[in-house]
C-alpha cells in the first residue's frame, strides 16, 4: 500500500503508548479503542465495519470530537475529507481535550467497583 510519507500504517498496534502521538486516530469503532482515544484526548474518524460499531461511530459525531464515515461507497474521500475538516477545524481538538477531562473525572473501574460494592 503506497501512503504518504507523513502516514503511518500498523497492522497491530498498542493504542494507549501511541494515542498521546497522533493528531488523529482512524478507527473501525471498537468501544475499547473508541475508549481509549477519549482518554487520549485525540480527534477520531470511525469507521465501522460491523453494523454493532455504528452507535460508537454516532456518537463521536454527536460529542464532536470526530468524524463517522458510514457505509462503503466512496468511503476513501469521505475519509480524506473527514480527516482534512478534523486537522482544519480546532474545535474538534477541542471537544476531545474536554471529553478527556470529563471522563477522567468519572473515576473509571474502581468508581464503577465501589458504586456496586455500595448496592450488594
Amino acid at each position: 500500500m503506497k501512503v504518504p510519507d507523513n502516514v503511518e500504517v500498523f497492522d497491530f498496534t498498542d493504542d494507549k503508548q501511541i494515542l498521546t502521538e497522533m493528531d488523529v486516530m482512524i478507527s473501525q469503532g471498537g468501544l475499547g479503542t473508541v475508549t481509549n482515544g477519549i482518554r487520549a484526548g485525540v480527534p477520531m474518524i470511525v469507521t465501522p465495519l460491523f453494523f454493532a460499531n455504528q452507535p460508537q461511530a454516532k456518537r463521536v459525531e454527536r460529542y464532536g470530537n470526530g468524524k463517522a464515515v458510514l457505509g462503503i461507497d466512496n468511503q476513501v474521500q469521505h475519509l480524506g475529507e473527514a480527516l482534512e475538516e478534523i486537522l482544519d477545524d480546532p474545535s474538534y481538538q477541542q471537544k476531545a481535550s474536554q471529553l478527556r477531562e470529563e471522563f477522567a473525572q468519572l473515576g473509571g473501574s474502581k468508581q464503577a467497583a465501589n458504586i456496586i460494592e455500595q448496592k450488594i
